[in-house]
């Protein structure tokens, strides 16, 4: 019995961390729409950053979906 490898990601984890970004997102844009909050700096960063967890979550998908992991 082989164990996974860990190099190599799953459908399951890249729709995990596709989801986290996309509510990351969502809890930024409500606290500035919503709650009257000033879109600074650190606004953008953060929605940056969340914009490319998600864009290589969408990667990492296709490459879970193109190389299914093998055990080793």
């Amino acid at each position: 019995m082989g164990a996974w490898d860990w190099k190599r990601p799953t459908k399951t984890e890249a729709v995990l961390m596709g989801v986290f970004a996309v509510l990351l997102s969502a809890s930024n844009l409500y606290a500035v729409l919503a709650e009257g909050a000033r879109a600074t700096v650190w606004y953008w960063a953060v929605q940056a950053l969340n914009l490319a967890v998600f864009v290589f979550s969408v990667w990492w998908y296709y490459r879970a979906a193109k190389l299914p992991p093998n055990q080793s």
